[in-house]
């Protein structure tokens, strides 16, 4: 029977980050991915600022990598109304093939241990510790378990979460493409039933990934039908995806992807990333978020472990800091989803930011969060 202070379950964007400071701080770790690094997901691939000074404590310098350096916004529909906007923090354009193995290696660094190719496939909580068993039939006990198994998993079906039952109605594609795209620049392309983000990241490569209403994949029968009917639709949109060429032999697809509310607590496991419902909607900073809530749970479990909250007090703190940091974010991302798709007020939105940018730049600025403090310890 192995035991830890604290399990993480996936091996993403938050689950990296919460082992690597909970083992910066002294603490076992155990972390679950149910992959092999480095490997590919469907992701914006966009990083906000408001984050690089916690990632530079932890030991990750995403300049190292030469990122692009984004810092506009660009805004076109079906209808051909374009907008630029300024973004007040901007970001960096980085591969998550990228980011996360640079993350992993740091994570076996600081002494996580890390199981590569393990699900975890029951997860139980007797009053005191948590109880696992791994998809190699091997049992584990934790003081705390940290779920980041992004954004649709067994594990939540295990757990009865309410929105695992319900049917989403997004897929998500995604492709690393070569051309000419402004390194600057990302790209908000909206298209009948879907919209799809385009910018550069390292090396001078460009990660083009979109949401589309899942009906439409029966309706048109194949992506390429999608692509060429749907997406072309959209005059720029057409006219990057003639000028540029896929690096992929075929594009990465997810199904399922829900906007649904989900609890940032679950039967005592701290969510994070995806799994507390991070996937915002056109705010373009989901990376961010995820990285933001990883340090919200690693805190409030160090906490914990040592001693200065219970249980009971370190998920109400947790959640309580989720809400102040998301839940405006999340509910302007919504908005923006809904008016965007909207064909009657994407027609009318798109020129309104085209005419007044500082409108364009206030509502961006509710979409993102002010840089994390470099101190890693929660106030109590």
């Amino acid at each position: 029977m192995r035991k830890s202070d604290v399990t993480i379950i996936g091996g993403g964007l938050a689950g990296l980050i919460s082992s690597i400071q909970l083992a910066k701080k002294g603490l076992s770790v155990h972390l679950f991915e149910k992959k092999s690094y480095p490997f590919h997901r469907v992701c914006g691939e966009y990083v906000s600022r408001e984050v690089l000074g916690y990632l530079y404590e932890l030991g990750i310098d995403l300049k190292s990598y030469y990122p692009a350096e984004i810092n506009r916004l660009l805004l076109t529909t079906k209808a051909g109304k374009q907008s630029v906007v300024s973004l007040p923090l901007g970001g960096v354009g980085i591969s998550r093939y990228l980011l996360d193995f640079e993350l992993y290696k740091r994570a076996l660094e600081v002494g996580v241990e890390v199981f590569e190719q393990t699900a975890i496939s029951e997860v139980s909580f007797d009053g005191f510790r948590f109880n696992l068993l791994t998809s190699a039939q091997e049992r584990f006990h934790s003081r705390m378990v940290i779920g980041a198994h992004g954004k649709r998993s067994q594990i939540d079906r295990v757990l009865k979460r309410k929105f695992f039952a319900e049917r989403s109605g997004f897929l998500g594609i995604k492709y690393h493409r070569e051309g000419s795209f402004p390194p600057d620049v990302i790209a908000l392309h909206i298209f009948p039933k879907g919209y799809c983000g385009i910018s550069q990241i390292e090396e001078g490569k460009i990660n083009m990934c979109y949401l589309v209403e899942g009906s439409v994949l029966k309706e048109h029968g194949s992506i390429e039908a999608v692509e060429a009917h749907l997406l072309k639709a959209n005059k720029e949109l057409e006219e990057f995806m003639h000028c540029s060429r896929s690096l992929y032999s075929r594009p990465l697809v997810i199904s399922n992807v829900s906007f649904s509310n989900k609890p940032p607590v679950e039967q005592h496991i701290l969510m994070v990333g995806d799994a507390a419902g991070l996937i915002s909607p056109l705010c373009g900073n989901g990376m961010a978020m995820a990285i933001h809530s990883a340090k919200l749970a690693s805190d409030c479990t160090i906490a914990f472990l040592e001693g200065k909250l219970n249980r009971k007090e370190t998920e109400e703190a947790y959640t309580s800091l989720w809400k102040q940091q998301f839940s405006q974010r999340i509910r302007v991302g919504r908005a923006l989803q809904r008016a965007f798709l909207s064909p009657t007020w994407s027609r009318a939105t798109v020129p309104l930011l085209a005419s007044f940018p500082r409108l364009g730049t206030q509502v961006i600025r509710k979409t993102h969060g002010s840089s994390i403090p470099f101190n890693t310890s929660l106030s109590l």
